[in-house]
């Protein structure tokens, strides 16, 4: 699989991301990226990294956010390249508001899982677009 890749500059530093046909694979900073490559192997197998030629979108949205855009993300595709019991977590945790907060507890609850809160920590801990 091929996952095309690039660089923003954001308050907070380089931000990287990987994608492929609309779908965001991945974000790090510069300083975590190797363990999130890594980490995509992992779930994905053989990968083939390579520099986006089409990411305006993205680069757009990702602009807009850090602009105070907060619900920008909203539209973002995304890859749910995880475990079944990961991409519950991650399904419900993007039906949270942009700008509100929630618990793991919360989280755990609405996937049906009220005694996982450790476990929904982990999937969390895991997410691979965590901004989105």
């Amino acid at each position: 699989m091929k996952l095309e890749c690039g660089e923003i500059d954001t308050p907070l530093g380089a931000l990287r991301f990987a994608s492929s046909s609309g779908r965001v694979f991945g974000l790090a900073f510069a300083d975590v990226w190797a363990a999130l490559a890594r980490a995509l192997v992992r779930r994905l197998g053989r990968l083939e990294f390579c520099a986006a030629h089409d990411a305006g979108d993205l680069i757009a949205r990702l602009d807009a956010f850090f602009a105070g855009d907060l619900a920008t993300l909203d539209g973002v595709e995304i890859a749910l390249v995880g475990t079944s019991f990961q991409r519950q977590v991650w399904t419900a945790l993007r039906a949270v508001p942009a700008g509100a907060t929630t618990s793991y507890g919360a989280l755990a609850r609405a996937i049906g899982a009220g005694t996982a809160v450790r476990a929904v920590g982990a999937a969390n801990a895991a997410n691979p677009v965590w901004l989105i």
